[in-house]
């Protein structure tokens, strides 16, 4: 995976000049859709106990840390960026959907940037 292979640069001091991180999915589709699994989790719905503890493992497995913005985030880290100081080329491909809207997924990174 990604996090995974970023992990590895981090700890081998890697840089980047060149990323293009090409999602088929939001960059925030995890964190975006994670209110609508809660409140399903906490409605008063009688969910069968197989769903239910479906529901419970995916909300207790953190998937917000899989999104594509924290793979920017690390990228771009004040501390330790993986991005090269001489220069680097970063290339997103932002996919949208109606909890994970096109302005929304900019204007977070932008605010990394």
């Amino acid at each position: 995976s990604c996090r995974y292979a970023l992990t590895k640069a981090a700890e081998h001091v890697v840089f980047f000049g060149t990323v293009y991180l090409d999602y088929m999915w939001p960059t925030d589709y995890f964190a975006a859709n994670l209110p609508t699994l809660k409140d399903l989790s906490a409605s008063d719905v009688e969910l069968e106990a197989a769903r239910e503890e479906a529901l419970n493992d995916v909300l207790g497995e953190g998937l917000h840390d899989f999104d594509g913005i924290v793979d920017i985030r690390t990228l771009c880290a004040v501390k330790r960026p993986l991005l090269s100081r001489l220069g680097a080329v970063m290339g997103v491909t932002i996919v949208h959907d109606k909890r994970s809207t096109l302005p929304s997924q900019m204007k977070r990174i932008n605010q990394i940037l």
